[in-house]
């Protein structure tokens, strides 16, 4: 028997990436009900953030967060912003 190690295959390297990306997630299905967003509104979305690390798990997890979030077009965006925050800008067709 192999054991491989899937999460340093995909460079999830600590259960911090994990769970920023869970929090990534949290976000913006806090922000979709806030905005009164339905399930089966069709939404895009681009985050905005100067952080590398999150542009690596975005790039890993893109087709999760999607999935989980129901965003149909999902965008990263690089700041200029040195703060660690990061920006929701959510589209809809209506």
């Amino acid at each position: 028997m192999k054991i491989i190690d899937i999460d340093r295959i995909y460079g999830i390297e600590s259960l911090e990436d994990e769970g920023l990306i869970n929090d990534l997630t949290r976000a913006i299905q806090i922000a979709r009900k806030d905005l009164g967003l339905r399930v089966e509104d069709s939404i895009c979305l681009s985050i905005l953030s100067s952080s590398s690390r999150l542009l690596f798990l975005f790039c890993l997890y893109k087709d999760h967060i999607k999935y989980q979030t129901s965003v149909s077009i999902l965008n990263f965006i690089p700041s200029t912003d040195t703060s660690d925050s990061i920006e929701l800008k959510f589209y809809t067709d209506s």
